[in-house]
C-alpha cells in the first residue's frame, strides 16, 4: 500500500513537472550520511527505553524532474542498540552489511545565478539487507528493522557549466517504527512504540540534459 502510494505521488510531479515552464531533466550521484537515534519503544510503567541507533554512510543515485527528485542509495550500515533502565544504560554495538534506501520528494527550485536553491519534502524507505553483530551473530529476520520516513529539509545546485553541477542537501528525517520497535512495544506494559529522528545528507555531482 505505501509502495503504490509513493509510485502515485511519484507519477503526478513528473506530470506536472512536464507542463512546467523551466522543465528540465537532471541525473547524477554521490555520496550519504544518514543517523537516525530513538528508534524503539518505552515503557511508562517501567520507566525504560530500549532501541537502536543508526548510522548509515554510502553512495547514491538521484534523478531529477524540476518539482520532483527520486534517490536510491546503498550504505553500510552499523547499529547501536539501546536499553535504558533505572539502573542506567547498556549498549550493544551492531555492525551491519548493507542496506538500500529509497526517496522520492518534492522540490521548489529558486534560480539565483548559478546557484540553484530548493526546500525538499518527501518520503523513504529503509531496507535492511542483513545485520551481525560483535560477536558475529547474524540477525534471521532483517526485514523487521525495515522502515518507512518522512523527510524534509532542502538543498542547492551550483553549476560549473549549462549542464555540469554540483547539489549538496541536507535533510531531517522522521522515521516510523519497523516490526522489531512494534514488537518491544506489544511486549511491553505501558509499552508504545518511538520515532526514530535524525539529519541525512547528500552530497554529488549532477548533469542537466
Amino acid at each position: 500500500m505505501k509502495k503504490g502510494i509513493a509510485i502515485l505521488i511519484f507519477l503526478v510531479l513528473i506530470a506536472a513537472s512536464a507542463f512546467a515552464e523551466g522543465f528540465s531533466l537532471k541525473a547524477g550521484g554521490g555520496l550519504i550520511l544518514d543517523l537516525s537515534f530513538h528508534n524503539g519503544s518505552s515503557s511508562s510503567a517501567a520507566d525504560s527505553y530500549e532501541g537502536y541507533s543508526y548510522l548509515k554512510f554510502g553512495g547514491y543515485g538521484f534523478f531529477d524532474a524540476t518539482f520532483v527528485e527520486a534517490d536510491i542509495s546503498i550504505v553500510y550500515y552499523s547499529m547501536t542498540s539501546v536499553t535504558k533502565k533505572r539502573t542506567g544504560y547498556l549498549d550493544d554495538d551492531w555492525s551491519g552489511t548493507a542496506a538500500i534506501s529509497f526517496s522520492i520528494m518534492a522540490k521548489l527550485p529558486i534560480g539565483l545565478r548559478s546557484i540553484t536553491v530548493f526546500p525538499l519534502i518527501g518520503i523513504n524507505y529503509n531496507l535492511v539487507l542483513n545485520f551481525s553483530n560483535t560477536s558475529g551473530m547474524t540477525l534471521v529476520s532483517t526485514g523487521d528493522f525495515n522502515q518507512f520516513g518522512i523527510l524534509a529539509g532542502g538543498g542547492f545546485d551550483f553549476f560549473f557549466s549549462r549542464a555540469l553541477f554540483l547539489r549538496t542537501e541536507a535533510l531531517f528525517t522522521l522515521r516510523f517504527a519497523g516490526g522489531t520497535m512494534k514488537n518491544m512495544a506489544s511486549t511491553t506494559p505501558g509499552g508504545d512504540t518511538t520515532l526514530g529522528m535524525g539529519p541525512r545528507v547528500k552530497t554529488g555531482i549532477g548533469y542537466r540534459f
